[in-house]
This record gives structure tokens, C-alpha cells and sequence, in this order.
């Protein structure tokens, strides 16, 4: 039973929260909207967060899909994810300063500088709260819910099974990447790299928290890296 009400929460997330970015045209990077302060996208972004973590452990966790090591275990793997990030970004950086093309993005908005400690607290948690939610999203609840609703595809074989569980980790994979579209080619290229290590380091602690700060510490280091360059 507890599937049933899991598929139609599936199917109402999907469209509503994995569909949209795949045709946003324009946007401000990082999550967060620059020069519009407004905690309404970001408790609305928490919420839902919070909502499918608890879905994902009350009703997909596993004993065996969850973490019971020691905690900086976690931290290592985050850690871990952290350096695998930053050097797809330098790489992506150093093709696209050869390919130029690579650097066209369609921006109508850019990320403005905070100018308030008020509005510091606001950016900040905005990069936080996006990086949470893109882990809980796509690392977690729509991958894991797919493949347990896979599990009833009736397969001959072993390696048709797997065949399964590989295209759907490809296609959560390519949704994510695909959902930068409007930044740009590299963008892709970044996000489809990224959202392959940030699954591995969510398969390997059975948790969002350390991808989510991982995430989080990338984006904001990235922010840094534009305010530096600007």
C-alpha cells in the first residue's frame, strides 16, 4: 500500500518539479534570485527538502541502503566529492578558454553582490538551500523511488535488470544535466560530470548530507570565484 501513495507522489513531483527547468530560458545561477530578496523560494525549496528526505527514509531507505558508518566516513566522502568537483570545473574551464563558444550562455539576470550583512544570510542560504534541494531531488528521492518501482519490471535476467537500473541512473543523470541547459553547453557538460560524482557520493553514505555539502561548498566557492572575477 505504502507504494501506491509512493508512485502518486512520484508522478505529482515529476512534473511539477523535474519538467519545468528543462525549458527555463533565463535565470540567475546559484539558486538564488540576485537584487529580489524574498525567503519564499527558499522556505518553499526547504520544505519540499525536507518532505522527500523523510519520504525517501520512511518509505525507500533500506537497512542496507543507508549509511551505518562512523560519521567521518561522511565527512571524507564529502570532502572527496568536493576536490572530484572542482577539478570537472577546472577542466570545463580549460576546454571551454580553447573552445570560446563553449562560454555562451543566454543570462538575462547576473548574481549581484550582497551589500548587507542582511542580505549576506540571504545569499548564503540560498546557495544552501539549492544544494540541498537539487540533492534531495535528484540523488535521492526520484532515482531511488525509480528504481524501486523497477523492481516490479519483470526482467529474464540478471543483465537485463541491470540494464534497467543503468538507464534509469542515466536518465536522472541527464534530466540534471539537461536542466542547466539555459546556462550554456559547458554548463551541461559541468552538471552531467557533477551529477554523477554527487550520485556516487550519496550511493556510497546513504545520505544527502554529505553531497548536499559537497554541493553546497562548490557553488559557493564558484560564487567567490565570479564576485573575484568581476
Amino acid at each position: 500500500m505504502k507504494k501506491k501513495y509512493l508512485f502518486i507522489e512520484f508522478a505529482l513531483f515529476f512534473p511539477i518539479l523535474t519538467i519545468p527547468p528543462l525549458f527555463v530560458t533565463s535565470a540567475t545561477p546559484f539558486g538564488t534570485e540576485s537584487g529580489a530578496f524574498s525567503w519564499m523560494p527558499l522556505v518553499e525549496q526547504l520544505i519540499i527538502s525536507i518532505v522527500l528526505t523523510v519520504q525517501y527514509n520512511k518509505f525507500i531507505a533500506t537497512d542496507s541502503s543507508c549509511c551505518r558508518k562512523h560519521p567521518f566516513f561522511a565527512l571524507s566522502r564529502g570532502t572527496t566529492t568536493l576536490g572530484l568537483l572542482l577539478i570537472v570545473y577546472a577542466i570545463i574551464e580549460a576546454v571551454s578558454f580553447f573552445i570560446p563558444s563553449l562560454l555562451q550562455a543566454s543570462l538575462s539576470q547576473s548574481v549581484t553582490k550582497p551589500l548587507s550583512a542582511f542580505g549576506c544570510i540571504h545569499f548564503i542560504a540560498g546557495i544552501f538551500v539549492s544544494a540541498f534541494y537539487e540533492e534531495s531531488l535528484y540523488r535521492q528521492f526520484m532515482p531511488e523511488a525509480s528504481l524501486l518501482f523497477a523492481q516490479k519490471l519483470p526482467c529474464k535476467t540478471e543483465k537485463q535488470r541491470k540494464y534497467f537500473t543503468y538507464s534509469i541512473e542515466g536518465a536522472w543523470v541527464l534530466i540534471f544535466a539537461f536542466s542547466h541547459r539555459y546556462i550554456g553547453i559547458a554548463a551541461i557538460a559541468n552538471a552531467l560530470l557533477c551529477g554523477i560524482i554527487l550520485r556516487r557520493c550519496f550511493k556510497s553514505t546513504g545520505s544527502v548530507f554529505a553531497g548536499t555539502l559537497a554541493h553546497f561548498a562548490y557553488n559557493a566557492l564558484l560564487v567567490a570565484f565570479y564576485f573575484l572575477g568581476d
